[in-house]
């Protein structure tokens, strides 16, 4: 419930009348505001974010929705604080949910590389003129399939470090699976001889290779953080 819903409820079923005089607007603005240039000093994290409702909420003083705007505004306010604190609490951990969300994009764009790879295979003219056709199909249907299966651990590791809110030991346990994952990666000769015939025959297989690249951009951060 925000301020002005709560007064409106108080005045409608306590019967107690509230006072919000332009004074009362003008020193909510000017807390806000304060709150404002200390995030702006500091360089938080969705700093524009917080200056937009700011410009909106000044806006609005004077105006029917004055008290709706500084509402919003002392909503975003609390929520910056209360990252400011987890980053405090936590400072390593806190690339945890970047960490996580690079990792899950790399993984899906590496799968969707592969199958778009067997389209583009499929729809070349000298392709679909071989009598070899059903075989290359065939062929093309087990493509994703070169792709390791990975497993869920390390997101499992990145989620636990995003809900603890500290590393507990989490990083070292991921550390040491980001390097089983790329041994298996590296492994995978198959897969990767595919991406080497996709170089050479105008294949963009980039997002494979980019896999391993994001697992050793993540062991450099879980390093730090170790």
């Amino acid at each position: 419930m925000s301020r002005a819903e709560r007064d409106t409820w108080i005045e409608r079923v306590l019967g107690v009348p509230l006072a919000r005089t332009q004074e009362t607007l003008q020193g909510r603005f000017g807390a806000a505001a304060r709150a404002v240039g200390e995030f702006e000093a500091a360089k938080i994290d969705g700093l524009p974010v917080l200056l937009a409702a700011l410009d909106g909420a000044r806006a609005a003083l004077g105006g029917p929705d004055a008290e709706l705007r500084l509402d919003e505004l002392e909503a975003l306010i609390g929520k910056a604080r209360r990252a400011a604190e987890l980053r405090t609490i936590n400072p390593r951990g806190i690339a945890y949910p970047k960490l996580l969300l690079r990792w899950r994009d790399a993984e899906r764009n590496a799968r969707m590389a592969l199958e778009q790879f067997g389209r583009v295979l499929l729809s070349m003219p000298e392709v679909k003129e071989d009598p070899r056709l059903a075989q290359v199909e065939k062929a093309v249907a087990v493509l994703p399939r070169l792709m390791p299966d990975l497993g869920g651990r390390l997101s499992d590791l990145l989620d636990a470090g995003i809900n603890a809110g500290s590393d507990a030991g989490i990083a070292k346990e991921a550390l040491g699976v980001v390097a089983r994952y790329r041994q298996t990666l590296a492994a995978a000769t198959q897969l990767q001889d595919l991406v080497a015939f996709g170089g050479r025959h105008g294949g963009d297989l980039k997002a494979v290779s980019t896999l391993d690249e994001t697992l050793a951009e993540i062991a450099k951060n879980l390093a730090a953080a170790a």
